[in-house]
């Protein structure tokens, strides 16, 4: 059988979603791209979570069929023109590491779980791209299978981003789980959105917006049910919905809904899509809904694009916080450089060699000691609990957790109950950056180190040399005292550290 020819003009999003799997690979040009296919899968995710937060067997097992037939659509991107998001239903599984893990070995890429602001943001991107510019503020609304997404913003930016824990999966478990469409069942699910939504509701009212738009599927099964058979106009009126609302309570089942323009697939959620919908205009006093193509994986889309041309959103997102907690810019630039010299003597030897353990090195030098502006004492704690709460776009929750060990374990004891926690692929890399991040900062400790270039690396496989010019070592007697104690604590990473004169 021939290989499949690799294309690298052609880009990958996948959007793992708590309804639909949802696949959009397209080909760069000039001024975005262009879509070549589209392949959604109907795996609900979300359905296959207990009250513990536990994937049922059967969930996994749709999901990796899922994964299996996307893996061999992927053959022809490049891998790194490939990014994969989890959404809702990944935050919520409970060990969600084990399952990923499958997942990723099945599919072959990695894969990112997000948080509910960074889905929103990257919907904002996607729903930016397919509609017309303008000056003025949009509400854009993203109902999901597990949250719902709500964005205000304008033309270059977003001004407000808030995650609802509730989708429509959620709204059909929790409210009609007799599966009759009842006016109690209504209020109920009335009443779920509205408390969702309650602590946000001022700030989108006091902001405002000029045009409400909605994205993904629920929105637009909503749209085509409404408009079936006339002309389609791509718009949703409070008062169409409210009384196809009001009409579904003749239906015989909440999870089976049979009307004009519903797929069978949809059939399920629909009511709960509905019900989310209706009341968000309510409440928000929204007289009507323009629909959009763009979501999600335009929005992953375009984020990897611009990652590609070093416009990578996580960079800022780190200067941000780094200028926010007032770091001493010059010491993170030595820590960066002393780190990024041992790195590509450690690279090769190591097996490191990978944009993503350089970048988090690299995001590491700049923020290790953001912790400081709480207290000197402990700082390194400090940090670490500030990168792990933090909202920072552009990056995943395993890699923000990734991001807050490093910083967590940058000096003082080893403690390796978290790091033990991480697959072994993840263990090891993790491991040796911190390695390169502790023998950085001891070198810099005086704040003052001007000698690197006198150092020299030398690597191979859990060990590392470092070859000062002789008498040095005595010169500095601090610094040698400091890097002696660094051998134990490294040991317990299994890695060894080798004090040498040349």
């Amino acid at each position: 059988m021939k290989p499949t020819v690799v294309d690298p003009s052609q880009f990958a999003a996948l959007d793992l979603g708590s309804n639909s799997f949802h696949l959009l690979i397209a080909k760069e040009t000039a001024h975005g791209f262009t879509t070549l296919d589209r392949v959604k899968d109907m795996v609900r995710l979300a359905e296959g979570l207990d009250e513990n937060g536990e994937l049922s067997a059967v969930a996994c097992e749709r999901a990796l069929e899922s994964l299996a037939k996307f893996q061999q659509r992927l053959r022809s991107v490049p891998t790194d023109h490939v990014r994969v998001v989890g959404t809702s239903a990944l935050r919520r599984t409970r060990g969600a590491n084990y399952f990923i893990h499958q997942a990723e070995n099945t599919l072959q890429h990695k894969i990112e779980v997000v948080s509910g602001r960074e889905e929103a943001r990257l919907i904002y991107l996607g729903a930016r791209h397919t509609l017309a510019p303008t000056d003025t503020q949009r509400l854009i609304i993203d109902v999901g299978g597990g949250s719902t997404e709500l964005i205000l913003g304008n033309q270059s930016e977003p001004l407000l981003l808030e995650s609802l824990d509730i989708g429509c999966v959620d709204i059909m478990q929790q409210c009609f789980i007799d599966n009759k469409i009842s006016q109690k069942n209504l209020n109920a699910a009335r009443l779920v959105v509205g408390l969702e939504l309650e602590p946000y509701l001022t700030q989108f009212h006091r902001r405002g917006w000029d045009q409400a738009v909605g994205t993904s599927g629920t929105l637009a099964a909503i749209d085509h049910v409404l408009n079936f058979g006339a002309h389609p106009t791509g718009t949703i009126q409070y008062q169409s919905l409210s009384d196809l609302v009001t009409s579904l309570k003749r239906q015989q089942a909440a999870n089976q809904i049979q009307l004009p323009g519903l797929s069978n697939r949809r059939s399920p959620v629909f009511l709960g899509g509905c019900v989310i919908v209706l009341n968000l205009m309510t409440l928000l006093e929204i007289d009507k809904i323009e629909v959009t193509d763009g979501a999600l994986r335009e929005g992953i889309l375009i984020d990897l694009l611009g990652r590609h041309h070093h416009h990578d959103v996580r960079d800022l997102s780190i200067h941000t916080l780094a200028k926010r907690f007032q770091v001493d810019e010059s010491q993170s630039a030595a820590v960066s450089e002393c780190a990024f010299k041992l790195y590509q003597a450690c690279a090769e030897p190591w097996n490191i060699v990978s944009d993503d353990c350089q970048q988090l090195l690299k995001w590491a030098c700049e923020v290790h000691e953001i912790g400081m502006a709480i207290s000197h004492s402990q700082h390194h704690h400090h940090g670490s609990n500030i990168l792990a709460a933090a909202d920072l776009p552009g990056f995943s929750k395993n890699d923000q957790y990734l991001l807050s060990l490093l910083v967590r374990f940058h000096r003082r004891a080893i403690k390796g109950e978290q790091v033990a926690s991480l697959h072994q692929e993840q263990f090891s890399s993790l491991a040796q950056l911190i390695a390169l991040l502790r023998i950085s900062v001891q070198l810099n400790r005086g704040r003052s180190f001007r000698d690197l270039q006198l150092i020299r690396v030398e690597a191979k496989t859990d060990k590392i040399t470092l070859q000062f010019q002789r008498g040095w070592l005595k010169d500095h007697p601090l610094t040698h005292e400091d890097l002696k104690q660094e051998k134990d604590a490294l040991e317990k990473l299994g890695i060894a550290l080798v004090l040498n004169e040349y």
